[in-house]
This record gives C-alpha cells, sequence and structure tokens, in this order.
C-alpha cells in the first residue's frame, strides 16, 4: 500500500514536469524511482515494502511512464495548437475563442490537483502505516522490525519535501530489548575468569546459583565475545608480577648447575656451570669426571681461589647439592646455600641460559664433539670469549667483564680479529 502510493506520486510529478515542458526533470524522475524499484539505492527495501516480484512492479512502472507520456504529449500538443490559434488571431485582428484556452487551463489545474491529492494520500497513507506500527505488540514478530524501516521511510520523506528539517546528528543504534545487564556481564566475565576450567555449560548453571539468573549456553559465549576487553584486563589483574632476583655487586649471589653433553653421540659428559649474577660473567664451565658430590666440591674450590668466595650460592635440589658433604664444605667456606623452588628451573634461570648459549654455539661449530679434550678446549674458549669479547644485550651491549668489573662500554677504532674454537668462530677483542 505505501509502496504503491510512492508509484502514484512519482508519476504524477513526471507526468506534471512534461506537461510544463521540463522533460529532463521528468527523466530524472523516471530514473531515481526504477533506480528505486530495481534495489539500487539504500532506502529500496523502504520503498517496497509491500512485497511482489520485483520485475512485474518494473513492468508497471514503465507502462505507467509511457502512458504518462502519451497524455503529457497530447497536454502539449494541445498547447502548441492553442499558441499557434492565439499568433494566427493576433495577425489577422480576431478574437481567440474562450473555450481554447479553457482546456489548457483546466488540464494544467487538473494536473496540479492530482499531484496534491497523491502528496496528500502519501502522507495519509504514511501515517496509518506508523499507527499500525505502534500497536505492534498486537502483529506478530516479523511485523516488529519494521518499526525502524517505517520511522525511517517517514523522517526522509518530510525531510524531502520540505515538511521537517534533517535531524543535526545521526541516530544511534539502539540496545537490544532483551540484552544482558551490563552489571550482570561483568559478573559474569570475572566469575570466567576465576573459574577458568567451566565451560559454557556449566558456567550457566553456576550463574543461576551464583548470579541469580540463567543464561543460555549461546549467551555465555556471546558475552565473553562481546567483552573481551574486560576478560585480558581481569587476567593482566590476577597475574602475579615475575620476581626478579636483583644484586648490587659482584659476588654476591652465584648460580651453579650441572648439564650434560654427549661424546661421539653416545657417552655422555657432565658439565658444573657457574655463573655470577652480577654482569652475568661465568665463573666456572668444567667437565666433571662424574657427578659427584666430590667432584662438584673440587671445581667450586677451584672457583673461588681464582674469583674468591660468595656470599651466597644458589642450586636446584639435585642430590649432589642437598647432600650433607656439600654442605658442610660451604659452611666451612662460609657460603650460604640457597635452592630452588621444586620443579621451578628459571629460578636459577641465569645458569640455564648460559647452558643454552654454550650448547648453541658449540653445536653451531661442530655437529659431534669428538673427544673429552675438544669438550675441555671448548669450554675454557667460551669461558673467555662469553666474559671477554661477547656483548651481553641485559646489560646495554656490554661485555660481562665490563659490567662485572664496571668499567665503561670500550669501542676500539680498528678492534683486532682473534679466533676461538680452534679457529672455527672468527670474532673481534674489544678488552
Amino acid at each position: 500500500m505505501l509502496a504503491g502510493a510512492f508509484d502514484i506520486g512519482a508519476l504524477a510529478v513526471a507526468s506534471a514536469l512534461r506537461f510544463l515542458g521540463k522533460q529532463l526533470e521528468a527523466d530524472e524522475v523516471v530514473h531515481q524511482f526504477r533506480r528505486c524499484l530495481t534495489g539500487r539505492t539504500r532506502n529500496a527495501r523502504h520503498v517496497c515494502l509491500n512485497g511482489g516480484d520485483i520485475q512485474k512492479r518494473i513492468a508497471y512502472a514503465n507502462r505507467a511512464f509511457l502512458c504518462s507520456g502519451r497524455i503529457a504529449k497530447i497536454a502539449c500538443s494541445k498547447r502548441d495548437a492553442h499558441q499557434r490559434r492565439k499568433h494566427k488571431a493576433e495577425a489577422t485582428g480576431r478574437k481567440l475563442p474562450l473555450s481554447a484556452g479553457g482546456k489548457v487551463l483546466s488540464m494544467d489545474t487538473a494536473i496540479y490537483a492530482f499531484d496534491r491529492v497523491c502528496l496528500l494520500l502519501i502522507r495519509v497513507l504514511m501515517r496509518l502505516a506508523l499507527a499500525v506500527d505502534d500497536f505492534r505488540c498486537c502483529l506478530p514478530r516479523r511485523l516488529r522490525r519494521w518499526r525502524g524501516s517505517l520511522r525511517g521511510v517517514w523522517r526522509r520523506w518530510m525531510v524531502r519535501h520540505g515538511l521537517a528539517e534533517p535531524p543535526p546528528f545521526a541516530r544511534r543504534g539502539r540496545r537490544p530489548w532483551n540484552r544482558t545487564p551490563d552489571h550482570l556481564e561483568e559478573k559474569l566475565v570475572r566469575l570466567h575468569v576465576e573459574q577458568r576450567l567451566l565451560g559454557a555449560g556449566q558456567l550457566r548453571f553456576l550463574c543461576e546459583r551464583v548470579l541469580g539468573f540463567r543464561p543460555g549456553r549461546g549467551t555465555v559465549r556471546r558475552i565473553l565475545i562481546r567483552r573481551r576487553d574486560l576478560v585480558v584486563a581481569l587476567d593482566q589483574q590476577r597475574r602475579r608480577k615475575p620476581k626478579r632476583i636483583t644484586v648490587t655487586g659482584p659476588r654476591h649471589l652465584w648460580g651453579a648447575d650441572l648439564t650434560m653433553v654427549w661424546v661421539l653421540g653416545f657417552i655422555p659428559v657432565w658439565l658444573l656451570g657457574v655463573v655470577d649474577y652480577h654482569g652475568s660473567r661465568v665463573m666456572a664451565l668444567e667437565r666433571l669426571r662424574w657427578p659427584t658430590t666430590a667432584e662438584v666440591s673440587r671445581a667450586l674450590d677451584g672457583a673461588f681461589a681464582r674469583h674468591g668466595k660468595p656470599l651466597r650460592i644458589l642450586s636446584d635440589r639435585g642430590s649432589v647439592f642437598t647432600s650433607d658433604a656439600m654442605k658442610k664444605f660451604l659452611a666451612d667456606a662460609g657460603v650460604k646455600q640457597t635452592f630452588t623452588y621444586p620443579a621451578h628451573p628459571w629460578t636459577n634461570g641465569r645458569i640455564e641460559r648460559l647452558f643454552k648459549t654454550f650448547k648453541q654455539t658449540a653445536f653451531g661449530l661442530v655437529w659431534l664433539l669428538a673427544s673429552f679434550d675438544q669438550i675441555d678446549r671448548f669450554a675454557a674458549d667460551f669461558v673467555r670469549w662469553y666474559n671477554r669479547d661477547r656483548p651481553h644485550s641485559a646489560w646495554g651491549g656490554r661485555t660481562p667483564d665490563e659490567a662485572y668489573f664496571g668499567r665503561p662500554k670500550r669501542i676500539p677504532a680498528r678492534p683486532e680479529r682473534v679466533a676461538y674454537f680452534g679457529g672455527r668462530l672468527s670474532w673481534w677483542h674489544f678488552d
């Protein structure tokens, strides 16, 4: 019904424009109307509210425009005939009959009246559609969705014909009437962050008992997706800040541990590594005959003789470090012993990272360690290269020796080239 009123109004405007000789304006009205019918404008869904076959409506519009064109052509021909009779009467000095001009005037008046009636009909039909829409509760659910569309059509039509002013800003989207309140969504998200092991199905039953409302499984998923920013923020608040070990000077804390490499791919060899947490300087990287407390005590005693005794030493809870003999050895040396958490190797992360760097460097140069002597040479070269010439990212590019002894970063004009690991690694000497 509403789209039919639009059709009548468009035909009336086109007919009036053609009768008045404004063919270009009439063609523009025809073009815009056909675009609305074929769905090429954004408001086509509002114009075609009565449904039906689009092809039939286009055919109907074409026939109507052809008919209006014939009417306008006949009216224009009568107007031209009237003008010719008028000029002929003026040339001959005779008077023009009143009936000749009355026909044109009556046709003009009829078209104007028809146009006004069509506009009035459109307004009446729109008012009727809006009145019906106000009682949407009595209509089927599918028809309730037309409210926003009808309101938009009415507002645009009033603005287009100068009967209302355009809105100062774009209309915001409305909140769905059945959406979960914000405070309940926030409580559900907090419940999800607190109970990470529960899925959407179990979470909805927990919400029923704890929060007093029972959402559906899909509703729980949509709320968690919609409020993902809040989920991330709550996760960051619950996450504990990592604890970092800080020291203020050399020999305050040493980290010690054992690692294993293979000779010829099947003979195990244990290495003892010791690193100072101040400057990440390697204190010892030595091969052991066997992973026993006596061998570890011998290697630590040599490190104490070369670099001095630390205040504390940090190690894991391996049997070689927790034995009574090791405790007695460290107590006699005046060194306090500290252990990492069980199954928590990253507490002593400095020595673990040192072992990774050593293995990546060694096996990046050779694919197989051939002998015990080669391991000893590689360990000695690694200690010298790591401490003296390798820049450390944690200390702003300074080498561990520069950070350990408090020296500034040295940048020589022409650094000397040196070779490590039997000539397999070519490097620069910075000390």
